[in-house]
């Protein structure tokens, strides 16, 4: 078979094993393979290809999983660092380079690979395929294969043409891992394989291959996992039983897709009938970007008599806590049993009350107790405060103390939003949406956040300003001409 050749010409160089815990106990190891083989992809002399073998340990040192993975690159893909770029995959990113990862499984059949973009960090899935090649200078007595990806680099070819010169830019694939089959089916190999992840052979019998795509998505999107099966006379794929498992425990059987919400990073299995048994395929989750944030407070001044429920009270503000937290449990897909929020807590404006007592036209009025001189007989029983103070002079400081009450008012207000965008409720927000697991122990952490955040926001706009303005009439038991000091509330600015 192709695929034994490969793994023949590509053997574990064991001197140089590597090891290191691995969490939850046992051990990581990274071994080399094909060291007396070139690094230097043939397509592209400035590419190097760091082929491994990546082992998965238990406590007594006994396998338990393995794959061979490829790290292929122009810059810091180094052969002599070849255990760092295995723990730099295990964690999902390689900082600052871009890292093309091919992985495979132990018999070096495809499984997916994937290129890391430094720029956002992600992973993002091409096409990797196993190709028929004529290689140059060879006798066509041979035939050649080769792992190759899909476009990812490009050449810059000029031409000359009726004297003119034009330039384009020409799409170019990389042969990353080849090996040469005598046509008796001698030399480096044997018989076709499968080349597509599990099963088939030229005799007709089907060959299968898992996707999921997308493989890298933001908490919350969907991707689908499929079957594609080759090599079949029929092609098809419905003829088949298919039991899908993910590494997050939850399982499926009979169709060849298996779609779901993502909620973090999970491995994905499926076993076809007797006849091929495919994947990890590793689907990455990033957070929902670009993040979650409260809205600024700014509530609508009204104007109404709730503040005179209070003796000396002018004005107040009330808050209203944030939208209460929503939970999505998945019910089926690779992510089935987990859950997470369903979406970012949005802030609600509270209520910004001043007397009314301030607007002209205010329908709220007094007695005629002790009405100053320099106010003109009325014409009813009643009066107003600009009725009062406009004629005896006092109308300017009146306005004042008005401004200063609305003032005072949104300093509280201030209180509450600064913790909602600040560094409290921000981290707050982070936590809510990293927030992802089994639905029970979502549901559990969700409450403990609030529990939490709230008595912090509900503390936050206690602290008021205090308020001093000149002389103007106001009505308490009678009309009285008195400097009005209020507010300097000593409570929680923010949180």
């Amino acid at each position: 078979m192709i695929l034994v050749a490969m793994v023949q010409k590509y053997p574990p160089d064991w001197n140089q094993a590597r090891y290191w815990p691995r969490p939850g106990g046992g051990f990581w190891a990274a071994v080399p393979l094909g060291t007396d083989q070139p690094v230097v992809t043939r397509s592209h002399p400035n590419i190097t290809v760091v082929r491994t073998l990546v082992a998965e340990l238990d406590a007594a040192g006994d396998a338990v999983g393995g794959q061979l993975v490829e790290f292929i690159g122009e810059t810091g893909v180094d052969p002599g660092a070849f255990d760092d770029l295995v723990r730099e995959w295990l964690d999902g990113g390689f900082g600052h380079r871009e890292v093309l990862v091919a992985e495979y499984n132990i018999a070096y059949a495809a499984e997916q690979a994937m290129l890391y973009d430094p720029a956002d960090s992600t992973l993002t899935l091409v096409g990797l395929s196993l190709q028929h090649r004529s290689p140059l200078g060879k006798a066509q007595a041979d035939e050649e294969y080769c792992w190759v990806t899909d476009v990812i680099r490009e050449r810059f070819i000029c031409l000359e043409i009726n004297g003119h010169e034009t330039c384009r830019v020409i799409p170019a694939e990389i042969e990353i891992t080849c090996i040469e089959i005598d046509s008796d089916g001698g030399g480096d190999g044997g018989e076709d394989g499968d080349g597509g992840g599990g099963g088939g052979n030229d005799d007709g019998s089907p060959s299968f291959t898992l996707l999921c795509d997308p493989a890298s998505l933001h908490r919350g999107q969907t991707t689908t996992c499929s079957v594609t099966v080759s090599g079949d006379p029929k092609h098809d794929i419905s003829q088949y039983q298919y039991s899908w498992i993910s590494s997050l425990g939850a399982t499926h059987s009979g169709a060849a897709t298996w779609a779901g919400t993502a909620t973090g990073y999970a491995e994905i299995s499926v076993a076809i009938e007797k006849l091929a048994t495919l994947g990890p395929f590793k689907v990455f989750v990033k957070d929902r970007s670009p993040g979650w944030a409260f809205e600024t407070l700014y509530a609508e001044i009204r104007y109404t008599e709730l503040s005179k429920q209070k003796p000396g009270c002018y004005g107040f503000y009330r808050d209203i806590t944030p939208t209460p937290i929503q939970y999505d449990h998945l019910k089926s897909g690779p992510w089935s049993g987990q859950a997470l929020v369903l979406a970012p807590l949005r802030s609600r404006q509270g209520e910004l009350h001043v007397s009314e007592d301030f607007l002209s036209g205010s329908s709220l009025s007094y007695y005629l107790n002790g009405l100053p001189n320099c106010m003109p007989t009325p014409a009813g029983p009643k009066v107003t405060y600009p009725q009062v103070n406009n004629p005896c002079g006092t109308l300017r400081d009146m306005s004042k103390f008005q401004i200063a009450v609305e003032a005072h008012e949104r300093y509280h207000e201030k209180g509450y939003s600064d913790c909602l965008t600040g560094a409290t409720g921000q981290s707050f927000l982070r936590a809510l949406e990293n927030l992802h697991g089994p639905g029970n122990e979502v549901v559990a952490a969700g409450t403990a956040l609030w529990s939490e955040f709230i008595p912090k926001y509900k503390k936050a706009g206690k602290g008021g300003t205090s308020i001093s303005t000149g002389n103007f009439w106001r009505y308490l038991s009678g009309w009285t001409n008195a400097n009005v000091a209020a507010g300097g509330e000593s409570g929680n600015h923010g949180c």
